[in-house]
């Protein structure tokens, strides 16, 4: 038997030790992450995007329809709502069909 502190103390440690660290991107990866949220944008197709997240990165799919370069982030639609996603997040893009 466990005492509730020690319960959420047990909880916390799990959670603290599943933390992931953000990659670094180089140029090349980013350009080529570029091209295809261009390429979802001007034609609207679907893409797949990766968002980095602290504890497990998540996938969605959806079309870019809006690019903030001022703000650093995109409008992104899925699941018939619309998402700001901040550039620095995206982990990966493809296209959702492949």
């Amino acid at each position: 038997m466990m005492l509730p502190e020690h319960v959420e103390a047990l909880h916390t440690y799990r959670r603290q030790s599943q933390k992931q660290a953000k990659p670094e991107m180089d140029q090349q990866t980013l350009d080529e992450l570029s091209s295809v949220i261009q390429a979802s944008y001007h034609k609207r197709k679907p893409v797949r995007l990766t968002v980095f997240d602290t504890y497990e990165n998540k996938q969605i799919v959806g079309v870019v329809t809006s690019i903030d370069r001022v703000l650093e982030k995109l409008k992104f639609e899925h699941d018939q709502e619309f998402e700001w996603i901040h550039f620095n997040v995206i982990m990966d893009v493809s296209y959702a069909d492949e």
